[in-house]
């Protein structure tokens, strides 16, 4: 149970990782828009900004997207080197991290007014999935901590 929690875990990470990455590097190296310019604004809007306006807006997303991968780094090493060897405290650092991450996420989105709640809540439903088969695992007594060390 508890490798199939860190995997789902892992794998709700890389899922937040990617697309992060993906705006960090295209919006830095290839001078490619944030993708919140087309969220936020309307195509005549867009035209309508000024260079200034338009770096605002890229630079806040780097910034934003840059500490979304940052967590995402440090989530992944918490999982593996912490929760998979049974340290609990990481468990917890894990799920409230990855909580307000979920949390800030969807009420961003509402503050903007591109709610879509359907993908907060499935984005819950995963986290909540992996952090319950984690925390089932951590208190299995099936794999002790020689069976684990050997792996």
């Amino acid at each position: 149970m508890l490798r199939v929690g860190c995997i789902i875990l892992t794998t709700w990470v890389l899922l937040n990782l990617i697309p992060a990455s993906y705006i960090v590097i295209s919006t830095t190296f290839w001078g490619v828009d944030s993708p919140a310019i087309g969220q936020i604004l309307s195509a005549k809007e867009i035209q309508a900004l000024t260079q200034k306006e338009r770096t605002s807006i890229n630079s806040v997303a780097v910034y934003a997207n840059g500490l979304n991968v940052a967590l995402s780094l440090t989530v992944v090493s918490l999982i593996w080197f912490g929760i998979y060897r049974r340290l609990r405290w990481a468990f917890w650092s894990v799920c409230f991290g990855l909580g307000l991450a979920v949390i800030g996420g969807a009420l961003g989105d509402w503050v903007l007014g591109n709610v879509h709640p359907e993908i907060s809540l499935i984005s819950a439903l995963i986290l909540a999935l992996g952090a319950s088969f984690a925390w089932i695992g951590l208190h299995s007594s099936s794999e002790t901590e020689d069976e684990l060390s050997s792996r």
